[in-house]
């Protein structure tokens, strides 16, 4: 799950969205914050930098799926969606991003994370 660390790490905002899954029988795991020794990329913004780091380092064969929540698209995340969504179609991943202030109705998120998942095992039962 990427976001930045102010959603990540919000009861009120993350919390919902990491039960639903739980409740699927799905483990999320959030961006880790923690400095990468890579030098500087096309993002200057630092948590938007780190970000789009971990997903170009992404390993597909490791990660079923990336998750973006995000506040709003305003700011960085308008720009930086873009380069994380480039990101993680070249490691051909699926990608739900949600925008918490447009999708807060609890059926809403439930629904589109229900997709995410069956979306992701179909996947796996492609040959």
């Amino acid at each position: 799950m990427i976001g930045h660390p102010y959603n990540l790490h919000d009861p009120y905002l993350s919390d919902p969205i990491g039960n639903a899954f739980a409740a699927l029988g799905v483990v999320v795991t959030p961006v880790s914050f923690a400095a990468p020794e890579t030098p500087p990329g096309p993002l200057q913004w630092d948590t938007c930098s780190i970000i789009l780091r971990q997903l170009q380092q992404l390993d597909p064969t490791t990660w079923d799926g990336v998750i973006q929540l995000s506040s709003f698209n305003c700011g960085c995340d308008s720009i930086a969606g873009v380069l994380f969504r480039e990101a993680v179609a070249t490691k051909n991943l699926p990608l739900l991003t949600l925008v918490l202030d447009e999708h807060s109705a609890p059926t809403g998120i439930e629904t589109r994370i229900e997709a995410f998942v069956d979306t992701i095992a179909g996947r796996k039962t492609k040959p």
